[in-house]
């Protein structure tokens, strides 16, 4: 398995280079970077060389394409942040608000929000920091299993895991080792084979280990699909849909992951209702009487609009 020093001691100054650029974009823009810009800043690599270097080493599951307000942009993950050069302070911040939250969740376990102003006033951190941390905390679901309000004044639930946390001696390892789960360079970029990846390692996984996560799987079934282009987006059945959709819910992937996965698709969140996770069953199933707790799908992507597919969002779904 590989490691995050290991991948970050193989990749290149160009991939460096490039993951930085989209990250410091959206931070200062606030949107992520269009994708023919970074194809134009980073001459005479170009599209073909900026496509090569994301597909070598990297993949999908570092940086990815999407959408935004219909048009093509380029986004990272939490794993393609920590590799940019702002990296190692994300992974400082990250780790200290993890402290924090921890040592909250020992002063009184039933605990449920933490807010933006006593992060601020308990670590001593700048507003600046504050927003930064609104903007992780929208990137993934591991630090947080929701998020509400703005960059300005923010609160967010704690992750699923906090208990986890009581036993962590380094929290910077921690974050490293979150933000690998999953990690696998042969994932695509592109949207439609990022997501139809997520499906594919859905089912062939979950038939071997039902309750296990998932650590490898092939892609050769993908290989058509990557090349198709956004011009030539497949509409999903909504069966097909629900392993990817399942995938990210299971795995407390990002709100955007999981609004691509809707978006590709081409369906109206309203067609989710009937959908359910039962548990940790791997199955979608109607809520029948006596079932057991249940929840919506449609709770966990509230406040989606999938006609519109804002590329911000105020609020993450909740575990």
């Amino acid at each position: 398995m590989v490691s995050f020093e290991d991948l970050k001691g193989r990749f290149t100054a160009d991939q460096r280079a490039l993951l930085s650029a989209i990250w410091d974009y959206y931070l200062e823009k606030g949107q992520w970077m269009l994708r023919r810009h970074l194809h134009l800043l980073f001459q005479p690599l170009g599209k073909a060389g900026v496509q090569a270097a994301f597909k070598s080493r990297l993949g999908g599951t570092v940086v990815f394409e999407g959408t935004e307000n219909g048009l093509e942009v380029y986004r990272l993950t939490t794993l393609g942040v920590l590799l940019s050069d702002r990296g190692e302070k994300v992974q400082q911040l990250l780790a200290r608000y993890l402290s924090f939250v921890r040592d909250e969740f020992q002063r009184n376990p039933d605990i449920t929000q933490i807010r933006s102003r006593d992060v601020e006033s308990a670590l001593g951190v700048t507003t600046t920091e504050t927003q930064l941390l609104w903007e992780l905390l929208l990137l993934s679901g591991a630090w947080s299993g929701s998020a509400g309000g703005n960059k300005d004044g923010w609160s967010a639930g704690l992750p699923h895991d906090v208990e986890d946390l009581l036993s962590v001696r380094d929290l910077e390892a921690h974050v490293r080792q979150k933000a690998m789960e999953g990690y696998d360079s042969r994932v695509p970029i592109d949207q439609t084979g990022r997501i139809r990846s997520l499906s594919l390692k859905d089912r062939v996984v979950g038939q071997k280990r039902e309750n296990e996560g998932f650590d490898e799987f092939p892609l050769e079934e993908t290989s058509k699909l990557s090349e198709l282009g956004s011009s030539n987006r497949p509409r999903f059945e909504l069966s097909e849909l629900w392993g990817p959709l399942r995938a990210a819910l299971s795995k407390h992937l990002s709100f955007s992951t999981i609004k691509d996965v809707v978006a590709v698709a081409g369906l109206d969140v309203t067609s989710l209702a009937h959908l359910t996770q039962h548990g940790k069953r791997r199955d979608a199933h109607r809520q029948s009487p006596g079932s057991g707790p249940t929840t919506t799908i449609t709770s966990r992507l509230r406040r989606i609009n999938c006609a519109k597919m804002p590329g911000r969002v105020s609020v993450l779904v909740s575990s």
